[in-house]
């Protein structure tokens, strides 16, 4: 099963990804629109949205 860091991190435009399990927030450094992101989360199975 991919991580959720690693499925973040797959994503083009993305440099560091980390998850902070217990407020279940990802945070993402790079040049990349959210959107991908989220696409990517949820084709890997993951709940995903934007907050912020």
């Amino acid at each position: 099963m991919k991580s959720i860091e690693h499925t973040l991190k797959s994503v083009a435009g993305v440099g560091e990804a980390s998850m902070d399990l217990a407020t279940g927030i990802a945070s993402v450094v790079g040049v990349v629109e959210a959107d991908h992101l989220v696409e990517a989360l949820q084709r890997a199975g993951f709940p995903a949205a934007v907050i912020g």
